[in-house]
C-alpha cells in the first residue's frame, strides 16, 4: 500500500469517526488493546482447568479447581484486564461481557463471595444483557461451592424456565446437571436421577451429555440398581470421544455387570481391555477390576496373584491404591486381622494423593492406629494395677494397711483381663451382650432385665466365623490350580493360627512403662477406664462394629464404677439400645441416668429424649451472673472478674455453672497469672466437687501428673501437661482488650513463673484475692476449653 494510499484510509477512518461518534473509537481500540488479549487469556487458561480437572469428576462433575500457579496467574491478569476494560471504556459493548469474565475468573480462584459480587453486578446493571443466563449459571456454581446449595437451587430454578423458553440449551444443560449434583449431595437419589435423566435428553453440548449420563450411572450404583447402571454406562460411549470418560464408563460397565451377578462377561469385557494399547496406569485399573471379579467368584489364589502384581508393576498409582486398601478391607472385615489391615491402609494412603480411596484409607488407618494405642494402654493400666494389687497383698500380710488399696473384687478381673489368653479378638465382642452390672442393687434390678446374650466360647466363635468363609466358588476361565476356599482364606490371613483370632494374640504384649509405675492405683484406675471408654467409641463410631462397643462401654460400667466415664458408657449403651430398636433396654437405661446421674448433663439430654422439663435458669440466676462474670472479663478487669467466678463456684452450687466456674480460676491462675500452686488448688478443688463433670476430665490427667512429676513423658496425651504459653483472654475479641490483657499476663510472668508442668494438686495452695482466672468458651456450656 503506498503512502497516499494509507494517509486517504486514515482520512476516511477520522471522517466515519466524526460522524459515528467516539463509540466507535473506544469500542475498536477497547476490542484490540484490552478486551481481545484478556478473551484470548481466559481461554487459555478455562482450558487448562479442564485438562486437569478430568481425573478429579470421577464421582460428580462439579468440583473445586485446583489450579497450577501458572494457571492463577493468568486468571489474575484476566481480572485486571478487565478491570482496566470497564474503567477506561465504559462505553464499550464489551463491557457485561468483561464483568462475566472477572466474575468466572473469581470462581475458578476459589474467591466465590467476589464472584458472586460481579455477577450481581451484571444482572442488576445489564437486564437485557444476553450474557444473563450465564451470570445466573454461575452464581449459582458460587454458592454451590461455599456450600450454600439452598440459594444455588433457587437461582437454578428461576433460571431453568428462563433458559428453556429462549432455547439455550448449553445453560439448560448445566442448570440440570447441577441440580442433579445438589440433590446427590443431599443424598435424595432417586430426585437427582430424575434430573440427570431429563439433562441427557437436553440437545446440548455432547460431551456433558455423556458426563450426565456417566453420573446417571453412579446414582443407579448408590440405589443397588446394578443392572440399569450397567446399561447407562454402556451408553456412554455413544455421546462422547472423550478417550479418558470412556475408559471409565468401560471400567464401571464392568463393575457393574459384577455386581449385577454376570462375572463372566465383565471378566470378558475386561480381558478384552488387555488387549487395547492403554496407558499403564490404566492397565493397572483393568487388571485391578479382574481381581476384584475374580474374588466375588472365589478365586482367591488369582486375585491375591494379580494383587501383588500390581504391587509391583503399577506402584504409585491409583490402581496399588485400590488394590492395597481392597486387602486392608478383607483383613479388617472377613479375617480379622486388624494388624494386617492397618498395614494395608496405611500403604494405599501414601500409594496415589488422588485416589478416591486415599481419604479412606487415611482414616481406617488412624482409626486402627488409636485401635492397638487404646489396647495397649488397657493392657498396661491393668498390669500396673495388678502390680498394685500384688504390694497391697504384701503390705496386708506384713499388717500394714495401704489406704489406696485395689477396690474390692476387682482383683478377680483385672487378673482375667491381663491374662494372655483372655486378650481375644474383638469379634468375640461381637456377639457379647452380657448384662450391665452395676454396684448398686437398684441398677442390677433394671438393668437384669435386659436381654443380652453370653459371650461365645473360643471353640463357638471358631465355628462361627469359619461359617462367615464359607461361599461358593464359580469354575473361572482359569487353568491353575484352585486351593480349597477356606485353606486359602487361613493361608492369607496368615499360616499357623486361625484367621478369626486377634493380632494382639500373637502380638508380644508392652512392658509396662517403669515410670507409669508410680502412678496412684486411683491414677491407673482412671486411665484404664478412659482406654476401656476410648476403645467403646471407636467401634462405635469408626469401625460400626456396635457389639464390640458395647462390650467395652459394659466393662466401664462393671469394672470401674467409680469413674467419671460410667454415666457417658451408661448413655453410649442406652444409646446402641435405642438405634437397634431395643425399647426395654434403652428405657432401663435412662432410668439409670436419670436416677443415678441425674446432675450430669447426659441426665438433660435424657429429659429431651423423653419430651421432660429441663430446669431452666430464671433470668437473674447463676447464668445471668456467671454472663456478666464473663463481660467483666472481657473488659479487661480481671480481678473483679475473678472474684464473680470464685463466688459462682463456691457460693451459687449451680450444677451447670459452678464445675465450670471453678475450671476458670484455675485456668486465669495458670495462664495469666502463671501461679501454678494456686491454680493446682483450684483444680483440686474442681475435682473433689463435680468429678463427673467435663471440666474435671479435662484437668485430672494434670492432678495425676502433679503427684508423680516424674510420669510426665510416658503419661498419655503429653501435650496437655507441658507448661502452658500466655494466651488471651477467648472473650478479648478486639484488639485494644487482647493488647491489655497481653500486658497484664507479660507483667504477672515476672513473678513467680516455672519451667515445666503445671504443678496441681496441692490442696492448701494459697487462693489469693488478687489471681485471675481465665474462662471458658462461652457459647459452650459442654466442652472445657484446651
Amino acid at each position: 500500500m503506498s503512502r497516499l494510499t494509507l494517509l486517504r484510509c486514515l482520512g476516511c477512518f477520522a471522517l466515519l469517526c466524526s460522524f459515528a461518534g467516539c463509540s466507535t473509537y473506544q469500542n475498536v481500540t477497547g476490542y484490540f488493546n484490552t478486551y481481545y488479549n484478556a478473551r484470548k487469556q481466559f481461554g487459555d487458561a478455562v482450558e487448562e482447568v479442564e485438562r486437569a480437572q478430568l481425573k478429579g469428576r470421577d464421582t460428580v462433575y462439579y468440583v473445586s479447581y485446583v489450579l497450577q500457579p501458572a494457571t492463577k496467574a493468568k486468571f489474575k491478569k484476566v481480572i485486571e484486564k478487565c478491570s482496566k476494560l470497564i474503567e477506561s471504556f465504559q462505553q464499550s459493548s464489551w463491557v457485561d461481557d468483561g464483568i462475566v469474565m472477572i466474575g468466572k475468573s473469581y470462581v475458578y480462584l476459589d474467591e466465590n463471595e467476589a464472584a458472586k459480587r460481579k455477577f450481581r453486578e451484571l444482572l442488576d446493571n445489564f437486564p437485557a444483557s444476553g450474557l444473563r443466563r450465564d451470570a445466573m449459571l454461575w452464581h449459582a456454581k458460587a454458592d454451590y461451592f461455599v456450600n450454600n446449595d439452598v440459594d444455588a437451587l433457587k437461582m437454578l430454578k428461576e433460571l431453568f424456565p428462563e433458559a428453556r423458553e429462549e432455547g439455550d440449551n448449553d445453560v439448560l444443560l448445566e442448570t440440570l446437571m447441577l441440580e442433579g449434583q445438589i440433590y446427590l449431595d443431599r443424598e435424595e437419589y432417586e430426585q437427582s436421577a430424575t434430573t440427570y435423566a431429563l439433562a441427557v435428553e437436553v440437545s446440548g453440548d455432547s460431551r456433558k451429555r455423556a458426563a450426565a449420563l456417566y453420573q446417571l450411572g453412579l446414582i443407579r450404583v448408590r440405589l443397588q440398581n446394578y443392572e440399569q447402571a450397567a446399561a447407562t454406562f454402556a451408553q456412554v460411549r455413544e455421546y462422547t470421544a472423550d478417550p479418558e470418560l470412556e475408559f471409565r464408563s468401560r471400567i464401571k460397565y464392568a463393575q457393574t455387570l459384577s455386581q449385577a451377578g454376570d462375572h463372566q462377561q465383565a471378566l470378558r469385557i475386561l480381558d478384552a481391555m488387555l488387549e487395547e494399547p492403554l496407558k499403564k496406569e490404566e492397565l493397572g485399573l483393568v487388571n485391578y477390576e479382574i481381581a476384584v471379579v475374580d474374588w466375588a467368584i472365589g478365586d482367591t489364589a488369582n486375585a491375591f496373584l494379580i494383587f501383588n502384581l500390581i504391587d509391583t508393576v503399577y506402584a504409585k498409582t491409583d490402581a496399588s491404591a485400590k488394590a492395597m486398601y481392597f486387602r486392608g478391607n478383607l483383613y479388617e472385615k472377613r479375617f480379622f486381622d486388624y494388624a494386617m489391615a492397618k498395614s494395608f491402609y496405611v500403604k494405599a494412603k501414601d500409594q496415589f494423593p488422588a485416589s478416591e480411596v486415599t481419604p479412606l484409607a487415611v482414616k481406617r488407618s488412624a482409626s486402627f492406629t488409636n485401635y492397638f494405642k487404646y489396647r495397649g494402654d488397657v493392657h498396661t493400666h491393668d498390669s500396673l494395677l495388678l502390680v498394685a494389687a500384688k504390694n497391697d497383698s504384701i503390705a496386708l500380710a506384713k499388717g500394714v494397711a495401704r489406704a489406696d488399696s485395689i477396690a474390692p473384687g476387682a482383683r478377680d478381673s483385672l487378673i482375667a483381663s491381663s491374662d494372655s489368653a483372655s486378650v481375644k479378638h474383638d469379634s468375640t465382642l461381637l456377639s457379647n451382650k452380657s448384662d450391665v452390672a452395676l454396684n448398686d442393687e437398684k441398677v442390677q434390678q433394671d438393668t437384669a432385665k435386659l436381654s443380652m446374650k453370653e459371650p461365645l466360647t473360643d471353640d463357638e466363635d471358631d465355628d462361627e466365623r469359619e461359617v462367615g468363609r464359607k461361599h461358593e466358588i464359580i469354575p473361572g476361565r482359569r487353568t491353575m490350580p484352585k486351593p480349597r476356599v477356606q485353606d486359602a482364606d487361613r493361608a492369607l490371613a496368615r499360616p499357623g493360627k486361625d484367621a478369626g483370632n486377634d493380632t494382639t494374640r500373637r502380638t508380644p504384649k508392652p512392658t509396662p512403662p517403669v515410670g507409669r509405675a508410680g502412678l496412684s492405683p486411683d491414677s491407673l484406675r482412671a486411665l484404664a477406664s478412659q482406654a476401656r471408654f476410648e476403645l467403646g467409641g471407636l467401634f462405635l463410631l469408626e469401625l460400626q462394629l456396635p457389639d464390640s462397643a458395647r462390650a467395652w462401654f459394659q466393662s466401664v460400667v462393671n469394672d470401674f464404677p467409680q469413674s467419671r466415664f460410667v454415666p457417658r458408657s451408661i448413655y453410649a449403651l442406652a444409646e446402641i439400645a435405642r438405634t437397634e430398636h431395643d425399647t426395654a433396654a434403652t428405657d432401663s437405661l435412662y432410668r439409670i441416668i436419670l436416677e443415678k446421674y441425674s446432675k450430669t448433663d447426659f441426665a438433660d439430654h435424657v429429659k429431651k429424649i423423653l419430651g421432660m422439663e429441663v430446669a431452666v435458669l430464671q433470668p437473674d440466676s447463676v447464668a445471668l451472673t456467671y454472663q456478666m462474670a464473663e463481660e467483666v472479663l472481657a473488659s479487661g478487669k480481671i480481678d473483679e472478674a475473678r472474684k464473680i467466678f470464685t463466688t459462682i463456684a463456691l457460693e451459687r452450687r449451680s450444677p451447670t455453672f459452678s464445675p465450670k466456674a471453678y475450671y476458670t480460676v484455675g485456668w486465669i491462675y495458670e495462664n495469666l497469672k502463671i501461679e501454678n500452686d494456686s491454680a493446682a488448688a483450684w483444680y483440686q478443688r474442681l475435682v473433689e466437687a463435680y468429678p463427673q463433670s467435663m471440666y474435671a476430665s479435662a484437668v485430672s490427667a494434670k492432678i495425676a501428673v502433679k503427684k508423680d512429676p516424674k510420669t510426665l513423658s510416658q503419661f498419655i496425651h503429653v501435650r496437655e501437661f507441658q507448661p502452658l504459653p500466655k494466651v488471651e483472654s477467648p472473650f478479648a475479641q478486639r484488639k485494644k482488650e487482647a493488647a491489655r490483657l497481653k500486658d497484664e499476663a507479660d507483667r504477672a510472668s515476672k513473678v513467680g513463673r516455672r519451667d515445666g508442668a503445671i504443678d496441681v494438686g496441692d490442696e492448701d495452695a494459697d487462693v489469693s484475692e488478687e489471681d485471675e482466672p481465665v474462662v471458658p468458651d462461652e457459647d459452650d456450656d459442654n466442652n472445657p476449653p484446651s
